[in-house]
């Protein structure tokens, strides 16, 4: 019992303090929500605003209406038809991710919803209420309760005016309900979440050590905090490892996964080298270092030649073991002088730290000999394979996207002119 932190806390009487989350948790609901609702609000009618401003400073001279037949309508703005092309509309939507309808009167004319087949969907009529509210009495109004296609939506609609000030038609936003339901959901659940270890906190004040919980569930949190935002150099000290409890399994634990998370971000599981991600956050890294002390630093950017007929010849299992051996000669030539990462299919990245451009070339040249000794096993057969490399130095104020494009085009150059080789220049 001494052991165990489930026990010590169901000693405490937790009811009242869970009542007081799930009540906190109610009222967290409704204002997260009417907050977010207002927000959303203020966006559509920003989008409104900004439909219509869009279409004075594009089409000057006057809105007018031609009546084709019944409410079929196409609307002009100068000599402009609005109505002959959805691209504004689309732009916006793709930009702010709202739908978009342009009204005459009380009947569309230009929308960007679509029905199931992809084709555009005008709705048609707006209900008699809007028609009231925002044609007849000449006011951009929000509704938090529009159907459409039997789909819950909220809806802004910004009145069009004539010169003289009477209203035609109408621009209108649609934001749907669910989506915006939802993101409440998804703000909540942290909230949820700290109002239950606020709840623990308020509870284990009542006991003799209470503080020493709650510093150790602060250093957990921090520690995991950090891991969920993918920064995997963390430190938990010892004494949130202490004493032997709940708390202290889940320190371990986290320390495991952190391990684990490090390896399944930062390294390739077929060749156990660093991946893309962790060679380009490195790279940087090293270039902010290197402009600070002046080191020298050399990038590369290495392929195995003819991998895909190594492939289609011998199967993928022994392209994979191609990987694996060649893999094993880069990271051992490489021990020591930077660092190299897979950076994507039989494409490598090399990173030489505190070398010049002449003892980079002669170590891609090393390795390069080695690889070509190698014979790998594939069933009876044996594979030979090469490489091919470019390679630069870094400049002042060279940029990591610099460096990577001046040693592709360098691969590219050895490549296109015979394979098997470095070209450093």
């Amino acid at each position: 019992m001494k052991k165990s932190l489930k026990l010590k806390m169901l000693l405490l009487t937790i009811l009242p303090l869970l009542f007081l989350a799930l009540v906190m948790l109610l009222v967290s609901f409704r204002c997260f929500r009417n907050t977010m609702v207002e927000e959303a609000r203020t966006d559509m009618s920003n989008q409104c605003h900004l439909l219509e401003q869009m279409f004075e400073r594009m089409y000057p001279g006057e809105y007018r209406i031609e009546v084709l037949d019944g409410d079929n309508y196409r609307l002009y703005k100068g000599d402009y038809d609005i109505t002959s092309s959805e691209d504004i509309l689309d732009n916006l939507k793709e930009s702010y991710g709202d739908e978009l309808t342009i009204y005459c009167r009380d009947t569309s004319v230009l929308t960007t919803m679509t029905d199931e087949n992809g084709e555009r969907a005008l709705l048609g009529k707006v209900s008699p209420i809007v028609s009231a509210e925002v044609l007849d009495q000449e006011e951009e109004r929000f509704y938090s309760d529009v159907t459409l296609e039997k789909e819950k939506y909220f809806a802004y609609y910004l009145p069009i005016l004539w010169e003289d000030g009477t209203c035609f038609g109408m621009f209108a936003v649609y934001r749907s309900a669910e989506s915006l339901q939802k993101s409440v959901y998804r703000a909540l659940l942290p909230v949820a979440l700290v109002y239950l270890l606020a709840t623990m906190m308020i509870g284990l004040i009542s006991i003799s050590y209470s503080q020493q919980i709650v510093v150790r569930i602060r250093g957990l949190q921090r520690f995991l905090g950090a891991l969920s935002k993918g920064r995997f150099d963390g430190e938990l000290s010892h004494k949130y490892l202490q004493p032997e409890d709940e708390l202290s399994e889940l320190g371990r634990s986290s320390l495991l996964m952190q391990d684990s998370l490090r390896r399944l971000v930062e390294c390739d599981a077929l060749t156990e080298l660093n991946n893309r991600r962790y060679g380009d956050n490195r790279l940087k890294k090293i270039l902010d270092d290197a402009g600070i002390d002046g080191a020298d630093c050399c990038v590369a950017i290495g392929d195995i030649d003819f991998f895909k007929k190594v492939n289609d010849t011998y199967g993928h299992d022994a392209g994979d073991e191609v990987l694996r051996q060649v893999s094993r000669v880069l990271k051992k030539h490489m021990a020591g002088k930077g660092f190299v990462a897979r950076w994507g299919g039989e494409e490598f990245l090399f990173v030489f730290e505190k070398q010049d451009l002449q003892a980079s070339v002669h170590i891609l040249w090393e390795m390069l000999e080695e690889i070509r000794q190698m014979a790998i096993q594939s069933g009876t057969q044996e594979i030979h394979v090469t490489m091919s490399y470019g390679v630069t130095g870094a400049w002042k104020k060279a940029t990591a996207d610099e460096l990577l494009k001046t040693a592709d085009e360098r691969l590219y150059t050895a490549k296109t002119s015979g394979r098997n080789q470095v070209v450093g220049e």
